[in-house]
């Protein structure tokens, strides 16, 4: 089951970043290098967001720390959590 939830983060991710806003400019979410699997099997780590910048680089923008989530439904709620943290720190950008 716990390989199921990571397999299901990085497909989710990976539509994010297909689909997600769909532009050049549009901000990035990724797993952090350090993202691991706990004793209990749940999954620790931290999501980022980078955005563009005119200058080309990608900073980091926002980090969501996680930790032992075991389920699709613990995934969903994490990404969720920091899109609409994400929206609120920067409603200036266009949806």
């Amino acid at each position: 089951m716990s390989s199921d939830v990571r397999t299901y983060l990085d497909t989710v991710l990976s539509r994010i970043e297909e689909e997600s806003f769909g532009q050049r400019d549009a901000p990035r979410v990724s797993l952090s290098g350090d993202t691991r699997q706990d004793g209990d099997g749940g999954w620790s780590g931290v999501l980022e967001v980078r955005i563009h910048t005119r200058s080309g680089d990608m900073p980091i923008i926002q980090r969501e720390p996680f930790a032992g989530v075991q389920s699709r439904e613990e995934v969903d709620d994490l990404l969720a959590r920091l899109l609409s943290v994400l929206l609120m720190n920067h409603a200036e950008w266009p949806r």
